[in-house]
């Protein structure tokens, strides 16, 4: 059985689903997930961290784009500190109610005859895990995420834009954090933990035809007979 004849099995109106019939919108190869954790990285690649330096100032530094992952590498060894690697949480799915409805302001934005899809909001707890050298470089690290986390005066957390992701906007709340030493700490590798608050939307591309309704009006005489 092949994959059309699946989806006739199908209940209800499949979406962009249009007559007369429409090029198919191809599937995106990352979800809103993976989108917005990667602009959270690309955000964090532009914070300036300060490190104690006696008998001088604080040390400026940065934390490159390729230490910054969005999950674990194959062997810890590959690991360059200082890193900061996301730990995935238990996602908590969010419906928007019985029945979807496209996003009318969105109309022929990311492409003629389309519009976006809002489906549900997707809810996780993820953890940024700091990897460091030393006790002070761990703490300038967290001390700066700290920071990071709450820029605006108008809002706790922070809001990014995903250009990526049909223009929706991830959410991104710090939670809590914990320094964490063990049997490694010695060794040079200092540990710390940020509880971070993720929210996204789930949206999707659909093809969409406006509703082009059309009155037609007859006039009839005085004692002229109606048209059955």
């Amino acid at each position: 059985m092949s994959v059309f004849d699946i989806l006739k099995r199908v209940a209800g109106t499949l979406w962009s689903r249009v007559i007369p019939e429409q090029p198919r919108i191809p599937n995106p190869p990352l979800d809103a997930r993976e989108h917005a954790i990667t602009a959270l990285l690309d955000y964090l690649a532009g914070v300036t961290f300060e490190i104690e330096n006696p008998p001088g100032p604080p040390a400026a530094f940065r934390i490159p784009r390729s230490h910054l992952l969005d999950e674990w590498p194959d062997a810890l060894k590959s690991l360059t500190f200082p890193s900061i690697v996301v730990l995935p949480g238990d996602p908590v799915i969010i419906p928007r109610g019985l029945a979807n409805s496209v996003d009318e302001s969105t109309h022929d934005t990311f492409g003629r005859g389309t519009a976006v899809l809002p489906l549900h909001e997707h809810q996780e707890r993820i953890v940024l895990e700091i990897w460091a050298t030393t006790r002070f470089q761990r703490a300038a690290i967290v001390a700066g995420l700290q920071r990071a986390f709450d820029p605006a005066e108008e809002m706790s957390g922070i809001r990014i834009t995903l250009p990526d992701y049909l223009g929706q906007v991830a959410r991104f709340t710090l939670e809590g954090d914990a320094r964490l030493d063990d049997d490694d700490s010695p060794k040079r590798r200092r540990r710390a933990r940020l509880t971070i608050r993720m929210e996204v939307d789930v949206v999707r591309l659909v093809r969409v035809l406006p509703i082009e309704p059309t009155v037609e009006t007859v006039v009839v005489g005085p004692g002229e007979p109606l048209d059955p």
